[in-house]
């Protein structure tokens, strides 16, 4: 694994942890545009308007929710992987990512499928209003399907935050919040060749935007870590992917 990154221990500290955290700030801050571009689009489709930014803030506590483990999980990995990095241990790093992708994936199977499995129950719950019931579950349905890549990108967000890397995570994020600005207005409204999708093209621009962030994301941590991959100790055995 590559020892790239920020080097804390040399130069001014003060200006060193700007470097280091500012760009997280910015990155998390960026976190919240998804469902601010989905609901500003939204809210120019006329007569339609309003059923579909309430769906779209319907979308943002159960997100939330689901992002708060992701957060958790990204804190948790960056401890660890900035711990044995700076003690130079190289397989205990391995370790640490083969198992924080265990619990992401759990994570991801159980939590998930369990929000698709029971959606009609949590929009219930919610006092989704009839009339704009099938077009919440047909939208958060989509963007349930994207947290699995927001999961992808947090992993590599945690792993390059560890090694002291907090640009590149920022960059990708930037580009995938950027082509959802983009992607909005194209698949809402039917601009050019494309069918007009409304709440359906929100979720769909937003479920875009993350699979190519966490394509991405996964290029740059096969380059960082070209090892990794070939082996990694994930529990108390070492095995090959």
């Amino acid at each position: 694994m590559k020892q790239s990154g920020l080097d804390l221990t040399q130069g001014n500290l003060l200006k060193n942890l700007l470097k280091l955290s500012l760009p997280i700030m910015f990155s998390n801050f960026l976190q919240t545009f998804y469902n601010l571009t989905d609901t500003f689009w939204l809210g120019k489709l006329g007569e339609n308007a309003k059923g579909a930014v309430s769906v779209a803030g319907l979308a943002f506590p159960l997100i939330f929710f689901l992002s708060s483990f992701g957060f958790g999980f990204v804190i948790a990995g960056t401890s660890l992987i900035s711990q044995y990095k700076g003690a130079n241990q190289i397989e205990k790093t391995r370790q640490v990512v083969g198992q924080f992708i265990i619990l992401v994936v759990l994570f991801c199977i159980i939590f998930i499928s369990g929000s698709l499995i029971f959606l009609d129950e949590i929009l219930y719950l919610l006092r989704t209003p009839a009339e704009i019931f099938s077009i919440a579950i047909e939208y958060i349905s989509v963007i349930l399907i994207g947290v699995v890549f927001m999961f992808i990108f947090m992993s590599y967000q945690s792993f390059s935050h560890g090694l002291g890397d907090t640009i590149s995570p920022m960059k990708i994020q930037i580009f995938s919040v950027g082509l959802n600005v983009i992607l909005d207005p194209i698949l809402i409204f039917g601009i050019g060749f494309f069918p007009k999708l409304e709440t359906f093209g929100a979720a769909l621009a937003t479920l875009i935007a993350r699979i190519l962030a966490a394509g991405i994301a996964v290029y740059f941590y096969l380059r960082k870590c070209p090892r990794s991959f070939l082996k990694r100790k994930i529990s108390i055995r070492t095995q090959k992917c």
